[in-house]
């Protein structure tokens, strides 16, 4: 899957005279991206930094136990249980 270029702007650090930064959140899909740093200014000299990064799903043991915005599947769920339940109950006792 092709993802588009991200242009994020570098902005000064606070407490460093001469630092950048830059904050991103990775995507939200396994595979290997490249993040580059192009930054060109008249009259400075050039940035250019290439890093290749692996982003990997995590284990099935890091995801959450109970997902809120799964409560209409957990509901359908529980109501097919009891009608099953209440069908047998009520089919065994005729």
């Amino acid at each position: 899957m092709l993802d588009p270029y991200w242009r994020i702007p570098l902005v000064p650090e606070p407490n460093q005279p001469n630092a950048l930064s830059a904050t991103f959140n990775a995507p939200d899909q396994h595979g290997v991206f490249t993040l580059s740093l192009d930054y060109r200014r008249a009259g400075y000299s050039f940035l250019s930094h290439k890093i290749t990064v692996s982003v990997a799903p995590p284990r099935h043991d890091q995801f959450d136990r109970f997902i809120t915005g799964a409560a209409p599947f957990y509901l359908g769920a529980g109501s097919v249980v009891l009608a099953t339940i209440s069908f047998i109950t009520i089919w065994s006792s005729t």
